[in-house]
C-alpha cells in the first residue's frame, strides 16, 4: 500500500476525529489506542509523533472544546 503524506495539522485533525468517534461510541476506557490507530489508517509510530499517550489524546479533544 503506498505511503500517504498528508500535512501534519491535517492528520492530528484527523487522529482526534478518529478518537472523538471511537470514545463516543466504545466509552475511553474501553476504545484502545491500537483501535484508534487502526481506524485513523496510521502506524504506532505516527501516532506517537502527535501525541505522547492516549492520555494527551484525551486532552486534545478536551482542549477542542473548551
Amino acid at each position: 500500500m503506498p505511503r500517504i503524506v498528508k500535512h501534519p495539522e491535517l492528520r492530528r485533525e484527523e487522529l482526534l476525529d478518529h478518537a472523538q468517534a471511537l470514545f463516543l461510541t466504545h466509552g475511553y476506557d474501553k476504545a484502545s489506542l491500537n483501535d484508534v490507530i487502526a481506524t485513523a489508517g496510521v502506524s504506532k509510530g505516527a501516532f506517537y509523533h502527535y501525541f505522547a499517550s492516549k492520555e494527551a489524546l484525551l486532552e486534545a479533544l478536551a482542549e477542542r472544546f473548551a
